[in-house]
C-alpha cells in the first residue's frame, strides 16, 4: 500500500503496571517501549523490574548494496547478536551429546523418529501385488503401478507402427509359420513356391531371419513363379493394415484374399508393389479396411527374401491389471493415468480375473490427477484393470499407468477420528486473513468508527492473520527494518508505515494476531538475501521477535504468532527455504521465547511437488538439512510423524495449528 502521510500521534505516557490488556476507544498509539533486555527471555516478569542495558557490542547490520541511497541516522534499537548459527547458506544442525555411559544413567534417550512421506495413509490392498500388462513388461517398471507413488509410472509400447505384429490380439499371423501360434492354427497354413526353404522366419518377429521364397523354375517366367500364400486364422476377418520387410531383385505384389459371406469364390485384391530400388530392406506398412479376408499372398517373377509378414486385424488396446491375491473387502478405489493418445480409457474390477465389471467408462484421456472413488457399497474383488483404447491415426502413440489401488470403506486416510464435543466456540476456531488498511488504504484505526476493518470480523473470528510484507519493512533483505522508529520515520522499506498503530487496532478489536512475514522471489530472490542466507534471516528474525514478540511489546499491540512466509513456493527451492526458516526462527526465539512460531503453508499430500527453483512438500522445506525432529521446539506447529501425518487439505497454518504441541492426528 502506498496511502498518503499520516500524522504521528502524540506519544503516549509511559505504561504503568500492571500494563493495561486494551485501551479504551478510539484506539491510541502504542505506548512507549520499555529498554530492551538481551535475548533471550524466558518469560516477562510479573511485576515491573529494571530492564538490563542493551547488549554491549552488537552485530552491525550489513551495508545496503551501492545502488541503494545511503540508509538514514542509526536508531536506538539494539542491534541483533551475531547469529548463533554456523555460517553458509545451509548450515549442518550441531550434533547432540552421545548418551551418558555412566552409571548413574537410567536410560538411553529416544531417538527421534523417522519422517516418512506417506505417514498417515493406510497401505493399499493392492500394494506391491502382481502386475500383468499388454505391452512393456520390464521388471523395474511393472511395481510402479503398485507401489503407491503417484509420480512413477508404466508406459506402454506403441503398438504402431510395427509393434502390433508382435501381439496376439492384433496380428493373427503372429508365429503361424513355425507352428506356435496362439490361435492354435497348424504351420500347414503357409505355403510356397517349389524350393522355398525357413517359412517359420515369415513370422517369428525377428527381421534378423527370413524365408527364402524361391523361383519354380518349372513356371518361370510367370509372375507368380515364386510366391507365399498364408490362410489368415479365424477368417473371415476385418484387416485394418498390411505389413511386410525383405528384399529382392524383382517386384513382389502383395495380395489380399477375400471372400464375402454367401460366396464360395475368391477374390484378390491388391494391396501393394514391393519395389526393389525403394523398399529393400524397409518395412512396407500399408494402412486400409479390407473385409471379408481369409489370406494372404506374396508373388514376384524372381526369388525373393521374406523377413517378416503382418496384419493387423484387431484395434490396439492397453492395459494393466493388478492382482491383489485374495479377494478383498473394497470400499474405495484410486488410480491415476494418462492417456492422451487414447480415444478412450476404462477402469474395471473383477473376482475371478474373468468376468469384469466396469466401475468407469470413458473417462477423460487427459485426465492427469489421481481419480478416487468412494463406493456407494463395499465390493469384493480381486482383480482390477485400467483400459486404454489408443489412437490408430499416428505412430508411436503411448499410453501411462501411475497406480491401480483398492482400500476398504475409509480410503487411504483410514478410519476417521470418533466424534467428540468440540470444547470451543465456532468463533474461537475460526480467524479471518487481513491485511494493514483492510482494503481501505488507510490505517485500522481510522476504521472503527465504521465497525470496519478487524471490527468488522469480532463477532466471527477470534484470530486475525496478516500479510506482513517483508518489503513493507526492509528495502533489502539485509537491512534493519528500524522498527523501533516507525513511530517517526517509518520503516526501512516505508518511511510512512507505523505497524505498531496497526496492530493496535487489531488488538483493540478483540483480535488475536497472527503475522506471516510473506516474502516474494519476484521481489527478493535469493541473491539478494547475502552470502549467508540463514544469517540474514536470523537478524531479521530477531528484530521482529524483540520489536513484536509477547514476551517484548506492551500487551496492546504485540503479536501473538508469526508465519515464517506465506506461500514462497515459487522460485524459491526447499534448501533456500531452510535456510530462512532456520536463522528465522533461532532469531526470533532467541528474542523472546513466549513468540509462538509456524512455518510458511505447505502440503503433505504430494512428496514429489519439488523441484530445483520451486516446491511446497512439507520435509525437504522443514526436515532435510533443516528443522529436524530435534529441533522441531524451534516451532509451535509440531510436526507429525508416523504413524499420522493430515493429508494436505487437513493441515493448516491456521486455527488447528495455533494449538498447543505436536498434532499427531488428522482431526480438524
Amino acid at each position: 500500500p502506498s496511502p498518503p502521510p499520516v500524522p504521528s500521534p502524540p506519544p503516549r505516557p509511559p505504561p504503568s503496571p500492571p500494563p493495561v490488556p486494551s485501551p479504551p476507544p478510539p484506539v491510541p498509539s502504542p505506548p512507549p517501549r520499555p529498554p530492551p533486555s538481551p535475548p533471550p527471555v524466558p518469560s516477562p516478569p510479573p511485576s515491573p523490574q529494571p530492564r538490563p542495558p542493551p547488549i554491549p557490542s552488537p552485530s552491525p547490520w550489513p551495508p545496503q548494496p551501492p545502488f541503494f541511497p545511503p540508509l538514514s541516522p542509526p536508531t536506538p534499537s539494539p542491534s541483533p547478536p551475531v547469529s548463533p548459527l554456523p555460517p553458509g547458506p545451509t548450515p549442518n544442525q550441531p550434533k547432540p551429546p552421545p548418551p551418558s555411559t555412566s552409571s548413574n544413567s537410567t536410560s538411553t534417550p529416544t531417538p527421534s523418529p523417522a519422517w516418512n512421506n506417506f505417514a498417515g495413509t493406510v497401505r493399499a490392498y493392492s500394494y506391491m501385488g502382481q502386475v500383468n500388462v499388454s505391452s512393456n513388461p520390464v521388471a523395474s517398471a511393472l511395481p510402479h503401478i503398485v507401489d503407491g507413488d503417484d509420480n512413477t509410472q508404466w508406459q506402454s509400447d506403441a503398438c504402431l507402427p510395427t509393434g502390433y505384429t508382435a501381439r496376439p490380439s492384433m496380428n493373427p499371423l503372429l508365429f503361424l509359420c513355425n507352428g506356435s501360434s496362439p490361435t492354435g492354427a497348424p504351420p500347414s497354413y503357409c505355403t510356397a513356391s517349389n524350393g522355398s526353404s525357413n517359412l517359420g522366419a515369415a513370422t517369428d518377429t525377428s527381421v534378423y531371419t527370413g524365408a527364402g521364397i524361391a523361383l519354380d523354375r518349372t513356371r518361370a517366367p510367370a509372375a507368380d513363379a515364386a510366391f507365399f500364400a498364408v490362410i489368415v486364422p479365424g477368417g473371415p476377418r476385418v484387416v485394418t493394415r498390411v505389413s511386410c520387410k525383405g528384399f529382392s531383385t524383382s517386384n513382389v505384389t502383395v495380395w489380399l484374399i477375400v471372400q464375402p459371406a454367401g460366396l464360395s469364390t475368391q477374390q484378390r485384391v491388391q494391396v501393394s508393389t514391393f519395389v526393389p530400388s525403394v523398399d529393400n530392406y524397409n518395412w512396407i506398412h500399408v494402412a486400409g479396411s479390407w473385409q471379408d479376408v481369409v489370406g494372404l499372398r506374396l508373388q514376384s517373377n524372381a526369388s525373393f527374401t521374406l523377413t517378416e509378414v503382418a496384419v493387423q486385424s484387431g484395434p490396439c488396446l492397453e492395459q494393466a491389471v493388478v492382482d491383489m491375491g485374495s479377494l478383498r473387502e473394497v470400499g474405495t478405489l484410486r488410480f491415476r493415468y494418462w492417456s492422451p493418445d487414447a480415444e478412450h480409457s476404462n477402469m474395471s474390477v473383477s473376482a475371478d480375473g474373468v468376468n469384469w465389471t466396469d466401475m468407469r467408462t470413458f473417462m477423460d484421456p487427459t485426465l492427469l490427477a489421481a481419480v478416487e472413488i468412494y463406493l456407494p457399497e463395499i465390493i469384493y474383488i480381486r482383480y482390477m484393470r485400467i483400459s486404454h483404447k489408443v489412437k490408430e491415426d499416428g505412430d508411436f502413440r503411448k499410453v501411462y499407468v501411475w497406480g491401480i489401488d483398492a482400500y476398504d470403506k475409509y480410503g487411504r486416510w483410514g478410519a476417521p477420528p470418533a466424534p467428540a464435543p468440540q470444547p470451543l466456540s465456532l468463533r474461537a476456531m475460526l480467524g479471518v486473513n487481513g491485511i494493514w488498511g483492510w482494503g481501505f488504504n488507510k490505517y485500522s484505526d481510522t476504521l472503527r468508527k465504521d465497525n470496519k476493518g478487524p471490527n468488522m470480523y469480532t463477532a466471527v473470528a477470534s484470530w486475525a492473520r496478516s500479510y506482513h510484507n517483508m518489503h513493507w519493512d526492509v528495502s533489502w533483505p539485509t537491512h534493519s527494518p528500524k522498527y523501533n522508529t516507525m513511530a517517526t520515520t517509518g520503516t526501512d522499506g516505508m518511511w510512512w508505515l507505523n505497524w505498531d498503530r496497526e496492530y493496535a487496532a487489531w488488538k483493540a478489536a478483540g483480535l488475536k494476531v497472527d503475522a506471516t512475514f510473506q516474502f516474494v522471489s519476484d521481489v527478493f530472490p535469493q541473491s539478494t538475501w547475502g552470502a549467508n542466507v540463514t544469517d540474514t534471516a536470523y537478524k531479521l528474525g530477531y528484530a521482529f521477535g524483540f520489536h513484536f514478540g509477547p514476551g517484548r511489546a506492551p500487551p496492546n499491540c504485540s503479536l501473538d504468532a508469526i508465519e515464517v512466509g506465506n506461500e514462497p513456493w515459487i522460485g524459491y527451492n526447499a534448501t533456500f527455504y531452510q535456510s530462512v526458516i532456520r536463522g528465522f526462527a533461532r532469531g526470533v526465539k532467541d528474542a523472546d521465547p513466549t513468540f509462538r512460531l509456524l512455518p510458511c503453508a505447505l502440503q503433505a499430500d504430494n512428496p514429489y511437488g519439488e523441484d530445483k527453483n520451486n516446491g511446497n512438500f512439507v520435509a525437504p522445506c522443514l526436515l532435510v538439512g533443516g528443522l529436524s525432529t530435534t529441533r522441531v521446539p524451534l516451532l509451535d506447529q509440531g510436526l507429525a510423524s508416523l504413524p499420522r501425518l493430515p493429508p494436505y487439505w487437513m493441515l493448516s497454518t491456521f486455527t488447528p495449528t495455533l494449538g498447543t504441541g505436536p498434532r499427531t492426528s488428522t482431526a480438524p
